[in-house]
């Protein structure tokens, strides 16, 4: 039996950093003076999506809620329902942006819903360069800070599972895998595991670029 996976040594190998609050901060303040932000690259070894596509992908925003407390922050992911489109997937709570609305508003509206975030407990920082992906969406992720006192909850239907990840775990080399497809052998995704969850396609992309620009600022 032809396995449909095989994995292969990972070329992610940037150094280990443990990235505070304040990093994230000035990093984003740097990126806000910018004339325009860069779009992020698709770290996966698999063909970028076409500029034709990028021109008709449909927007929707992502929220990258980082929980702020007394140690490293951690980041919010859910878990879809399983009778939704991705479902089972790890994600940043998000969805397409409503006629009129902005992708901070989108991104905040959309983690209300998903996970009852109340936008009035989110410190928006700023967001990073947007995100292309091979189902059709232009991604804008919005980097925002949260208590770790707010309460969240998984709305029924949409979010099977809240998630909370130390964001240093996405900040280590080792804990990359890259996995080739073996009908593919020009492919290869990256993927990261945490317990029991499985980790990768754009969320874990969004992260690998959040990852490499710090990196890039001097963040040890």
């Amino acid at each position: 039996m032809i396995r449909p996976f095989r994995e292969v040594p990972s070329d992610f190998l940037l150094p280990r950093i443990e990235p505070s609050l304040r990093d994230i901060e000035r990093l984003l303040e740097r990126q806000q003076k910018a004339e325009a932000l860069e779009p992020l690259p698709n770290p996966h070894h698999e063909p970028q999506v076409p500029d034709a596509e990028r021109e008709s992908a449909m927007p929707a925003a992502v929220l990258i809620a980082l929980i702020e407390h007394d140690g490293p922050p951690r980041v919010v992911l859910t878990r879809r329902h399983v009778q939704i489109r991705f479902g089972g997937h790890i994600s940043f709570p998000g969805g397409r942006l409503d006629p009129g609305e902005t992708a901070i508003e989108a991104a905040l509206r959309e983690s209300h819903e998903e996970i009852a975030l109340q936008p009035s407990e989110v410190r928006v920082i700023g967001r990073l360069g947007d995100y292309f992906t091979h189902h059709g969406y232009h991604i804008v992720p919005v980097v925002g800070v949260i208590s770790a006192h707010a309460q969240l909850a998984p709305r029924e239907g949409e979010v099977d599972e809240i998630i909370e990840v130390p964001l240093g775990h996405f900040m280590r080399p080792e804990s990359y895998r890259l996995r080739q497809r073996s009908s593919e052998p020009y492919r290869a995704n990256f993927s990261v595991q945490f317990e029991e969850h499985h980790i990768g396609g754009p969320t874990l992309s969004i992260l690998m670029n959040l990852y490499r620009m710090l990196v890039e600022a001097g963040v040890h």
